[in-house]
């Protein structure tokens, strides 16, 4: 097993580069791997990866046929574009966060269960995942989430009868045009809509609440920097209010038993709340 080493890079990158009397330049200067787009480091039996931020111009890189087991070290390959990582030990797909521009990543013949850390690769079209190990129809429905999507291979997977996996991801990822190299056409897409209209159905619903949601989480977070930015966080919806008079078992043990003292607390309490809205409004008028 070798370490990917900046030698390794540069014989590599010496491999593929000029050929003829400016080969014999770059040989006696040395390669410089910062101006290498494409690279090709395949057969070589790496087992770890290291040393690419030498090369932080990459635009295709291609790694397959080793024995890798990690994904890791291309987090300064800011300009990737195409990853080639098929025919490795690869379980978990991971290091990906800096590498926005990928829109092609071949992880063909691995060892992966499971789809996972992809969702911020906004521009990615094309995922390779045959021959891997996920043995789940229901997490492919993770490139859902991914409305770049638009080629994905998953054949030869043990997640079940290729036939009816195909039709859940025709069905529940409508972004895609491709699956298992196939073009999906309009009536592929209907049928397998029909085939899983509840199952379809109960997932829309699931979405449209958990985004009813988020958006409320969003409007409630606006609000509250409003509130902070005029001074008054914590005077809205009775907060303060209700921190005045929390878990004070005394009192309504008099509550219940002094029908006075529970009309003057009832009057108290409406005060403080008009009190505190009146605060808000004249805080946020204020600082506008």
């Amino acid at each position: 097993p070798r370490h990917l080493t900046q030698e390794l890079m540069r014989k590599c990158a010496d491999d593929q580069g000029p050929k003829g009397e400016e080969a014999l330049i770059v040989r006696e200067e040395g390669y410089p791997l910062h101006q290498v787009n494409v690279l090709r480091i395949d057969y070589k039996n790496v087992l770890t990866i290291d040393n690419l931020w030498r090369a932080p111009f990459l635009t295709k890189l291609l790694l397959s046929n080793n024995i890798i087991e990690k994904m890791e070290g291309f987090d300064t390959l800011i300009n990737l574009e195409f990853l080639d990582l098929s025919f490795n030990n690869i379980r978990v797909i991971e290091g990906l966060d800096n590498n926005v521009k990928l829109t092609d990543l071949a992880l063909a013949h691995n060892l992966i269960e499971k789809p996972s850390n992809l969702l911020q690769l906004k521009n990615l079209q094309i995922i390779t995942l045959s021959h891997n190990s996920i043995n789940f129809p229901r997490d492919l429905l993770y490139f859902r989430d991914m409305p770049s999507l638009r080629s994905l291979t998953v054949d030869n997977n043990p997640c079940g009868d290729e036939m009816d996996t195909a039709a859940l991801c025709i069905a529940h990822i409508p972004q895609l045009l491709y699956l298992n190299f196939r073009f999906i056409t309009a009536d592929m897409r209907q049928e397998a809509k029909t085939d899983y209209a509840t199952s379809l159905q109960k997932l829309e619903e699931y979405e449209r609440a958990k985004a009813d949601k988020a958006e409320e989480a969003r409007v409630s977070d606006e609000r509250k920097k409003e509130l902070l930015n005029a001074y008054c966080d914590g005077f809205e919806g009775g907060e303060f209010h209700d921190l005045l008079f929390a878990n004070d078992s005394d009192m309504d043990k008099v509550l219940m038993e002094n029908e006075k003292v529970k009309v003057h607390r009832e009057a108290t309490s409406k005060n403080i709340l008009e009190t505190c809205e009146q605060l808000v409004v004249d805080c946020l008028q204020q600082k506008a």
